[in-house]
């Protein structure tokens, strides 16, 4: 019988120790039969609602908007669907149930002035930025919202919460579609237009976001 070369029997116990080492390895990637990929139900990032202030739904406001802002973003550029304006200058766009609204308003003048010079007037704003004069531009969520503006007949509303613009672009452009009134009327035709445009909120919890929204309405004339 021919037995093994010495040199053979020195390498077969560190043959076993490779062996060892390679089961261990492969039981390491099998512990437990599963891994933990961030689900269970207890992990993500809760989206405010629409609720509140008598809301009937929310008008179709879609909360699954990342603003990037350290808060749940709410984008309503889509839910804003019923427009107004008037006066020199009063501009809103709101919800059909009327439970959100945009509301602007300028008492620079704007609209007289366009008809002064008898062109188009267009004013542009960076709203992260601080101006001797800009438009009062406000979010809010209430009840009543709808019929609150331009009208002198107020029915009941509510205004639960107001959100004040943080960041984004805010163009504002008149154009005169008729002859002033010695009374004070400046018939124009307004357009607003957002870019980016975020706004955040002390008390509400989420801040409110409208990436693209434009509007027009009518404005120069005085309700009542």
């Amino acid at each position: 019988m021919r037995l093994p070369s010495p040199t053979l029997l020195l390498l077969l116990p560190l043959l076993a120790c490779f062996e060892k080492a390679d089961d261990d390895d492969g039981d390491d990637s099998g512990s437990g039969g599963a891994t933990d990929d961030g689900g269970g139900g207890g992990s993500g990032t809760s989206t405010p609602g629409t609720g509140g202030g008598g809301s009937s739904g929310g008008g179709g406001v879609d909360p699954g908007i990342d603003t990037g802002a350290p808060t749940p973003g709410l984008d309503l550029a889509g839910a804003l669907t019923v427009f107004g304006g008037c006066s020199d200058l009063t501009m809103y766009a709101s919800t059909a149930e009327g439970d959100w609204v945009l509301l602007l308003r300028d008492s620079s003048g704007v609209v007289e002035a366009a008809h002064e010079t008898g062109e188009p007037v267009t004013l542009r704003y960076d709203l992260s930025m601080d101006y001797d004069h800009s438009p009062s531009l406000v979010v809010q969520q209430g009840s009543g919202l709808r019929d609150l503006y331009c009208n002198d007949v107020v029915s009941e509303y509510s205004i639960d919460h107001t959100w004040v613009p943080k960041s984004g672009i805010l163009e504002l452009t008149i154009v005169p579609t008729g002859d002033a009134e010695p009374w004070g009327e400046y018939p124009s035709n307004a357009t607003l237009e957002l870019d980016k445009a975020l706004f955040v909120s002390d008390d509400a919890g989420y801040d409110v976001f409208l990436g693209r929204f434009k509007m027009e309405a009518a404005v120069g004339w005085l309700p009542g």
